[in-house]
């Protein structure tokens, strides 16, 4: 057939519509969800040591402002080298704080299965069929994946056997193609079924 004669589309469902373009929005709000998550990550990480400058009974410093410049300057050299730690310096006591909430790491999660799941919900269908999370869901999982290979593969053999027919057929001579659907996990079942 030369390349004039046209193109080709493999269409898996009667309206064309690509396959898995339903995700593709949800799967962008994911993406996005998972980057504000990391940046929560690396905030968790990050301490303000506030060290508060003390005054007496009157509310006075007790420091100078220029001896209080020299201890905010001290204890940020002292503690240069850790970059997940920044110093205030400020009146009264001083205090070791975290810029996010422990709690955050299971929310987090929370957060992203969220998203996950209405990417699955924009399929029309439940992460098990393709995701096994346990041992006894992974057997289903690996044929529901053969059940939907073996409908492309059908597509396929059927694309290839019309080439192949119609560049080489003849009076009272067909050919045919099929893909064999035999895989590395059932490949054990097939051996001898097409010698």
């Amino acid at each position: 057939m030369p390349a004039s004669a046209g193109g080709i589309v493999f269409c898996f469902a009667e309206d064309a519509t690509p396959l898995l373009i339903a995700a593709i929005p949800e799967l962008a709000k994911m993406k996005d969800a998972v980057g504000r998550e990391e940046k929560r990550d690396e905030n968790e990480l990050y301490k303000l040591l506030i060290q508060k400058m003390p005054t007496d009974s009157n509310g006075h410093l007790v420091f100078e402002l220029d001896e209080i410049a020299e201890i905010h300057a001290g204890v940020a050299n002292m503690l240069r080298d850790l970059d997940t730690v920044d110093v205030l310096t400020t009146l009264g006591d001083a205090t070791l704080e975290n810029l996010q909430d422990s709690s955050a790491a299971t929310q987090a999660n929370n957060r992203i299965e969220k998203y996950s799941d209405n990417a699955w919900d924009a399929l029309g269908s439940s992460k098990l069929f393709f995701n096994a999370d346990n041992s006894s869901s992974l057997a289903y999982v690996i044929k529901r994946l053969e059940s939907v290979m073996q409908d492309y593969m059908n597509v396929y053999s059927t694309w290839v056997k019309f080439l192949i027919n119609s560049r080489f057929s003849r009076t009272g001579l067909n050919f045919d193609f099929e893909i064999l659907p035999t895989t590395k996990f059932n490949i054990k079942d097939y051996i001898g079924y097409y010698l």
